[in-house]
């Protein structure tokens, strides 16, 4: 109860402190606000509403909306609920494998983790399909550690259930939820086998529904561009999976597993030999050191979670052999922990880890590594006989997560209210930086009155956060403009087509780089095709911010485009501008 309670004050004062400024308007946060909104006035995904993921996260979300409406508050009320019920989830998983004060930090690291400012959170988070997915996961791999351990079969019809959603949120999740049933189903007869397949197969179903509806090169190129055939794979697919772990050197990955060793190996000893209150002391002065020490090269580089993570790849399998050559329940619900850890973290093993990672891929192997702890711990102090104390170990392993973390956040992002400004809009307000305040500012406003006229603005290539605060939508089927989506060419033709149909009286280009996907810039090395039909149909007015094709990467601004209503040059055409301009100065 006190570990809970503890995680649920942490909740509470990390909320008053961040409150409104968990979005970034500018990626990917802005879709996930929008899209319900869209789904709950009558368009359908998919077929109206490009979209990359499964279908359960929008429609859930729509539902919300429908109930609470579409205030930028609900959201926050959502997201802190949800990140809170996963704190609960992640301590009473981890609780299964390590002592109170270890499982505890797993969860308080998906507090702090998911409750930082930006992007990467889990209030307003880039993908609710993954907060949704992996909390599934969680919840599924509990229920069947749990029923492994008793031998008994209590929760294979909510396991069942629970894998099914995780499959319609996320593609990272299918596997993982697929090993959760299989693994919990082998322990038990052919009736929970049939009762366990259900989930599954209803999933499936769904997906198959949707192909025979819309058809698979509509659905599975145009909306799933992560497919191996679809052009965004063949073309940005090797920059999004190109992982450190896989690329690092063999004598980075020797010297991040010798700190390992190292630290945790003679912090173990240290505290075994210590009185109680003087091991608590050392550990917290330990963790004061790792956490001035920060910018230390295995943290800030990567190297201690490359280790970390092949650690538990390397349990994982020696599990899963025990399980094989044992024949004994016992251990059966490490190995599925363990395998589960590994296949949901790999999906962030390169570019993210523990260091820089979403917190929905990279907690499993967080919890994984406080039972790692405990068993190191263990056997030092069984070698020393001495008791393990996992309290001062608990101490520890938070301050190095909490290094990790802080190398993940810049100061200003890691102190959440410095240097940050709040701007308003007609859903709410947010807290943005500083230096991006007045043009953002100055860009709600203009589009809150072009709503108000009745114009509608198509907004390029993925600023979609601007689109929800001013609640002026996406007026196009595709409404976020990365590398290869939609693919130049065939796909990019409909878009154009749909814009040629049905104009949109204004057009809002923003800066974005595009390093991530091994690009850089949008209307200069990819999307040439709509930014020369924006040249062509539209007639530059004004900018917001400091707007250039080639911005920097703290930069940020857009240029304002109007629908040209005469040809360029005539008399008409030229009366018209002018009226305009008098219109929005």
């Amino acid at each position: 109860m006190l570990a809970l309670a503890l995680l649920a004050l942490l909740w509470l004062v990390l909320a008053v402190m961040g409150w409104g400024a968990w979005v970034d308007p500018h990626v990917d946060d802005g879709r996930e606000l929008q899209l319900p909104v869209e789904i709950a006035s009558g368009k359908t995904l998919y077929r109206d509403l490009a979209y990359h993921y499964g279908p359960a996260a929008p429609y859930l979300n729509a539902a919300i909306v429908a109930v609470a409406g579409s205030r930028i508050e609900v959201f926050f009320v959502v997201g802190l609920s949800i990140t809170l019920l996963g704190a609960g989830l992640v301590f009473g998983m981890s609780r299964l494998f390590a002592a109170p004060p270890l499982a505890w930090v797993p969860a308080a690291f998906w507090l702090t983790a998911g409750m930082r400012p930006w992007f990467s959170d889990t209030v307003v988070p880039y993908s609710y399909a993954a907060v949704y997915g992996s909390l599934a996961v969680l919840a599924a791999l509990a229920l069947a550690c749990r029923d492994l351990k008793l031998d008994q079969a209590r929760s294979t019809a909510w396991i069942s259930a629970l894998a099914a959603f995780a499959i319609l949120t996320k593609a990272e999740f299918v596997l993982p939820a697929l090993l959760i049933v299989i693994v919990h189903a082998a322990r038990f007869d052919r009736r929970q086998w049939a009762i366990a397949a259900v989930g599954p197969a209803a999933a499936a179903a769904v997906y198959a529904g949707l192909t025979a509806w819309l058809g698979y090169e509509f659905l599975f190129q145009d909306n799933f561009n992560w497919t191996p055939e679809s052009y965004f794979f063949r073309h940005f697919g090797g920059a999004m999976l190109r992982p450190a772990v896989w690329n690092a050197a063999a004598s980075g990955i020797a010297y991040g597993a010798a700190w390992w060793i190292l630290v945790w190996a003679g912090s173990a000893l240290a505290f075994s030999r210590l009185p109680e209150r003087l091991a608590w002391t050392a550990a917290a002065a330990a963790g004061v050191l790792l956490w001035f020490r920060a910018p230390m090269r295995p943290l800030r580089y990567g190297v201690l979670p490359e280790a970390l993570y092949w650690a538990v790849a390397c349990a994982c399998v020696t599990a899963a052999i025990l399980v094989v050559r044992r024949r004994q329940p016992s251990p059966a619900h490490v190995a599925l922990a363990a395998g589960v850890a590994v296949m949901v973290s790999i999906r962030s093993a390169g570019d993210a880890n523990m260091a820089n990672g979403f917190v929905p891929f990279t907690i499993p192997m967080v919890m994984a590594s406080a039972a790692l702890v405990q068993a190191a711990g263990e056997f030092v102090s069984q070698r020393a006989r001495s008791p393990f104390r996992p309290a001062p170990a608990a101490i520890l392993l938070a301050s190095a997560l909490l290094c990790l973390i802080a190398n993940r956040t810049s100061g200003r992002e890691f102190v959440w209210r410095g240097g940050l400004v709040r701007v308003s809009s007609e859903r709410g307000s947010i807290l943005v930086a500083a230096d991006d305040a007045a043009p953002v500012q100055q860009t709600l406003d203009f589009l809150s009155g072009a709503r108000q006229r009745g114009d509608r603005v198509w907004i390029m290539p993925e600023d979609m956060g601007l689109a929800y605060l001013s609640g002026s939508g996406f007026p196009y089927r595709y409404y976020q403009l990365l590398p290869g989506s939609p693919a130049p060419g065939h796909w990019t033709g409909r878009l154009l087509d749909q814009v040629n149909s049905s104009p949109a009286e204004w057009a809002l280009v923003c800066t974005r780089p595009f390093d991530e996907y091994g690009v850089r810039w949008f209307g200069v090395e990819v999307h040439q095709q709509v930014i020369e039909f924006v040249g062509q149909r539209y007639q530059p007015i004004r900018d917001f911010g400091h707007y250039s094709p080639r911005p920097d990467h703290d930069q940020w601004g857009a240029r304002l485009y109007r629908l040209r209503r005469a040809p360029p040059g005539s008399p008409a055409g030229g009366e018209a501008e002018a009226n305009h301009l008098k219109g929005i100065k």
